[in-house]
């Protein structure tokens, strides 16, 4: 990857003018995705896009087409209802090579197998030939570039995680070097080069770096360099053995790069700065958790399970909480993003190595089993007070592995659906925001003049974006990079609701994508109700109205129905319980859910299921006449 090229049989393509590169950049940075006309032609015009915008993109989707047939490849680019995808494998696209060979590379090393794991992070790596679709300028363009950069930086810190627990540490000096001229910001690649430094028997120059890193932030950012940087500064000051391969240098024993190695172990994220509200059930929290920082410890281990559904601010909710009472476990935090509803999911396996290699434990001394390191593990925390943060939980059998032996230690779980069997769990539910609280986070993001000069745009912006915190950040975050923009520019952008998810979009936060996470993670019957739903009015609905939809008989239905409010995809209307319950879609998941009608089921489908719907509204109308 790097200059943006296509080739056949070695030989490179004329892809033609910008317009088209553009086109094509854009399609394939959403391979075997289907991309809007309206994104290909931002991707182009951007903000001024001319009369004649729609028909150039045909023109130069045309001419693409003809590049490949000339040259024996039919059927890339496909045309969809709502856009145009293009068909790309892992063997065609080096993105998806990229991306393929990474997780490979991960399973290997979460098996153990760390010297076939970092010859695959070579193998990945090598694929690149200097900045991603360098010399394009389209902003869609460059926050898609600005995507593969970061899995490459990430991918590559990983590497050379591996490469220093390997013993490679005089081989990665240069490297490293190259990489922190190239990557300023990383902290990480100047922590590894400390280390390579150090174990390499200079341990001046390690020093030096430390002190470089300290006097560059300090002079362009304003801030001190992150606290794990100076504690391993004062390890190398101290010589500290855990810092040693096997406790000397120059011999190989995985792992002992560790938070552990330096200090106690502190995995929290950032707290967020603009953390708005939820002031009675932080303070709840807080209650429940630091009864496991007394003197006298109740019998069991603390845990507070936050439910809500996506995009709601649960894992901002979580480290919000957990900065506040960490100085109540001297012995440090652990945090896990278990992936829970992707299909990247976590297990407990990965999640105790990361665990037990920040308390310190090297990896010869890891055992295989689950069972093993869970041992382990409960043992390392028996005679400590720590806070765990579990984010993005499926189900009990994720986490039971992963929670403390002893209540000395206490626990937060982030979930989209409800663990019912943790004993002695306190759940705690996190709902969208009231409108007042809504104008407060866009205050507080954009600016608090400029929200109080357009009173009603913003209560418009808020209620486009369901008062949903994730949606709100986002349309704040397009405002605070757009200065020059009124609110009601972007309301009027929501309000066509045929491109509201596709303006629900910043950098690599997207409501669109938290939505599909969670709509693959049902059934597929549970999701052609989710889709049909969207052919109702706005408005609560009943599980007849379900049945006539599917076609199906009541308790299917209602199994369905169930399975959609588990996952949080479907909120019950009012108080009534029992049979005749109610039940409403968020208004962002009925557009979303419109837009997977559209692209998964034929005209034909979606008119059957409104003749059903409307067919068991017209014997009720005829009797309310007859009356």
């Amino acid at each position: 990857m790097s200059p943006f090229e296509a080739s056949v049989d070695s030989k490179p393509l004329n892809l033609g003018g910008v317009r088209q590169q553009t086109v094509l950049a854009t399609l394939l940075l959403e391979a075997n995705q289907v991309v809007s006309l309206d994104r290909l032609v931002r991707a182009i015009y951007e903000e001024a896009p001319p009369p004649t915008a729609r028909a150039q993109i045909q023109i130069s989707i045309s001419a693409l087409r003809r590049l490949f047939g000339n040259h024996g490849i039919d059927d890339v680019i496909r045309t969809h209802s709502q856009g145009y995808m293009v068909r790309a494998s892992g063997e065609s696209l080096d993105s998806l090579r990229f991306r393929l060979l990474v997780g490979e590379a991960r399973k290997l090393r979460d098996a153990g197998q760390k010297e076939e794991a970092a010859a695959t992070y070579r193998q990945a790596l090598g694929l690149w030939r200097g900045a991603a679709l360098g010399g394009m300028v389209s902003e869609v363009i460059r926050s898609g570039a600005s995507r593969l950069t970061e899995q490459r930086i990430t991918s590559t810190e990983e590497c050379l995680q591996l490469e220093l627990a390997l013993g490679r540490h005089s081989a990665l000096v240069g490297d490293l070097i190259g990489l922190i001229d190239e990557f300023p910001l990383r902290e990480r690649l100047r922590g590894q080069l400390m280390l390579a430094l150090y174990r390499s028997g200079r341990q001046t120059e390690a020093l030096q770096v430390y002190r470089d890193t300290r006097k560059w932030m300090l002079k362009e950012l304003g801030v001190e360099p992150d606290p794990r940087l100076r504690r391993l500064e004062h390890s190398i000051l101290i010589t500290d053995p855990r810092l040693d391969l096997k406790g000397r240098r120059g011999t190989a024993a995985p792992g002992a790069h560790t938070a552990a190695a330096l200090g106690m172990p502190e995995m929290l994220p950032a707290d967020i700065a603009d953390f708005t509200g939820r002031g009675e059930l932080v303070a709840s929290i807080r209650e429940r958790l630091l009864f496991s920082s007394q003197e006298q410890p109740p019998l069991a281990v603390p845990i507070v399970s936050i439910v809500g559904k996506p995009g709601v601010g649960k894992t901002a909710m979580a480290v919000h909480v957990a900065h506040g009472v960490a100085a109540n476990f001297p012995d440090g935090q652990l945090f896990a993003d278990l992936h829970g509803e992707a299909r990247t999911m976590v297990g407990s396996a990965q999640i105790l190595e990361r665990f037990l290699r920040a308390l310190g434990v090297t990896g010869t001394a890891i055992p295989d089993s689950v069972e093993e390191r869970a041992e382990m593990y409960r043992a390392l925390l028996a005679k400590r007070r720590m806070l765990i943060v579990l984010d993005n939980v499926a189900d009990e059998s994720m986490i039971r592995p992963l929670l403390p032996g002893k209540p000395t230690s206490a626990v937060i779980i982030t979930s989209r659906r409800h663990i019912g069997s943790l004993a002695g769990a306190v759940r705690v539910d996190v709902t969208t925001f009231p409108p007042e609280l809504s104008a407060e986070l866009l205050g507080r993001i954009t600016g608090a003049e400029r929200v109080a000069s357009e009173p009603e745009a913003t209560e418009a912006l808020a209620d486009l974006c369901g008062h949903l915190p994730l949606a709100l950040r986002i349309a704040g975050a397009r405002l605070a990079a757009r200065p020059h923009w009124e609110v009601t520019e972007l309301v009027e952008r929501l309000e066509d609701e045929t491109r509201r998810l596709d303006e629900l979009k910043y950098a690599d936060v997207s409501v669109r994508a938290t939505l599909s996470l969670l709509y693959d993670s049902v059934s597929e019957g549970a999701r052609r109700l989710l889709r049909r739903l969207a052919v109702l009015e706005e408005g609560p609905f009943s599980v007849w109205a379900g049945m006539a939809l599917l076609g199906l008989p009541e308790t299917a239905v209602r199994e369905l129905i169930n399975e959609l409010s588990d996952a949080q995809l479907l909120d019950t209307d009012g108080t009534v319980i029992g049979r005749d319950r109610q039940y409403r879609l968020l208004s962002l998941i009925r557009v979303f859910a419109r837009e997977r009608l559209a692209a998964e089921e034929t005209a034909e489908e979606r008119e059957a299921a409104l003749f059903r719907v409307l067919g068991c509204h017209l014997p009720a109308a005829r009797a309310g006449v007859m009356s």
